[in-house]
């Protein structure tokens, strides 16, 4: 019977222990992911308006080249083009800093992809501003 008390209160500290030590986990988590998940929301919510101004862009331009004459088309191309590059440069921006920030590193594919994704606007004004007219 005494091995069986003693067990069971050994079991008790045991599991207080692990609880107590969650409780800490959870609390510098806590205070340490706030800012780091809140800038990691921004910089996802930056890419996907990056993907969307893009895919848009390239969607009125390929209706421009279906020979349809809208004036408001080339109008509303440049606007999606100005808003892929104001979004992937703060796509850029929001990458370094969520590195920095977090410290549980975000897999390297993404972090490719949102670097692709964010430089491709700006290529995209390059282009556009060396092309002939």
């Amino acid at each position: 019977m005494a091995n069986k008390r003693g067990a069971k209160t050994r079991l008790r500290r045991t599991s207080a222990r692990a609880d107590v030590r969650a409780d800490e986990l959870s609390q510098q988590e806590a205070a340490e992911g706030r800012t780091a998940e809140a800038a990691t929301v921004a910089w996802m919510l930056c890419l996907m308006a990056t993907v969307l101004a893009e895919l848009s862009g390239v969607g009125i331009r390929l209706l421009m080249l279906t020979g349809s004459r809208s004036a408001f088309l080339p109008v509303i191309s440049s606007v999606m083009l100005f808003t892929a590059l104001v979004a992937g440069t703060l796509t850029l921006v929001l990458t370094l800093l969520v590195k920095r920030l977090r410290k549980r590193p975000v897999p390297a594919p993404i972090v490719v992809a949102a670097v692709a994704i964010g430089a491709v606007p700006i290529v995209a004004c390059l282009l556009l501003a060396v092309a002939p007219r």
